[in-house]
């Protein structure tokens, strides 16, 4: 997520209120999930996830929209959804730039450079 679209990073609750970051600023704000600070907030979940089918947040980075659940986003964010979650994306959605082949493997759906433990799959 280097590339200049990643200045322009949308999450969208069921408030319809869009909240914008860059790649680092997201990145930092979902890292205090994990490290026990108060949660970023993206408002109440909405439309339903395209891995899970569970009330979600919209994604919009570029030229994807996706819905993902708060921890689905985080996975995505620190480049560390199970291969199950990354098949069933890359199914919903196509190649883009935050599932490129430099992140996962497009044949296992393996993450190649995750920054965080990898949940076990549901």
């Amino acid at each position: 997520m280097n590339d200049s679209s990643s200045r322009n990073i949308e999450i969208e609750g069921a408030d319809g209120r869009s909240r914008r970051y860059d790649a680092e600023s997201l990145m930092v704000a979902m890292a205090g999930d994990y490290a026990g600070h108060k949660p970023l907030d993206l408002g109440a979940p909405g439309p339903a996830s395209v891995i899970s089918g569970e009330p979600g947040f919209i994604y919009r980075n570029g030229s994807i929209e996706i819905a993902l659940t708060r921890r689905e986003l985080q996975h995505l964010v620190f480049n560390a959804l199970p291969p199950s979650w990354y098949l069933r994306l890359r199914e919903h959605c196509g190649d883009f730039p935050e599932i490129g082949p430099e992140l996962y493997d497009p044949h296992s759906g393996r993450a190649l450079q995750a920054k965080v433990k990898i949940p076990r799959e549901d």
